[in-house]
């Protein structure tokens, strides 16, 4: 699948004005939340995310940078793991453990693929959670990315966070 590219100004304009109410739609219904990087509103961003897993409900998060380059992974970018952040705060407020369950989509093929799940624990030193946390779900979602299908496992109980690397 490749990159649509329009050089007519108007023929752009055109088109922007007809896929924008349609996009504007589509996002409604995922219900996102904004993230607030580098920023006090982040605070937001926890609150409102909170709230969700609360509910017994599930975000989707994509925590892999722009063109940072991983040495280890080619197909994916180095994550930036402040989402991890929010198993902790989440952790803190509710005693319960967020499940963090990886998502390689990849375009060439084109698939979607699940691996296996990560839950938070809280008895680890937070930083080494981090790095054991995104490390595995870069190594799952790196393994995904070229097999053309993958056995879908799913469980019930703690609220999930689902990522995506490309």
């Amino acid at each position: 699948m490749g990159r649509l590219q329009i050089k007519s100004k108007w023929k752009s304009r055109f088109l922007s004005k007809q896929i924008t109410p349609w996009l504007y739609q589509l996002m409604r219904g995922t219900k996102p939340i904004p993230v607030y990087q580098n920023q006090i509103r982040i605070i937001e961003t926890f609150k409102t995310s909170v709230k969700i897993l609360d509910q017994n409900e599930n975000i989707l998060i994509f925590p892999d940078g722009k063109g940072e380059t991983n040495t280890v992974f080619n197909n994916i970018s180095q994550f930036k793991t402040g989402f991890i952040y929010l198993a902790k705060h989440y952790w803190k407020q509710s005693r319960k453990a967020v499940r963090f369950i990886p998502v390689s989509i990849n375009p060439q093929l084109p698939s979607v693929s699940l691996g296996e799940s990560i839950t938070y624990n809280p008895e680890n030193n937070y930083n080494d959670e981090k790095i054991r946390i995104s490390e595995f779900l870069m190594q799952q979602i790196d393994s995904l990315y070229y097999p053309p299908s993958a056995t879908l496992k799913f469980q019930s109980g703690s609220p999930g966070i689902s990522g995506n690397g490309v």
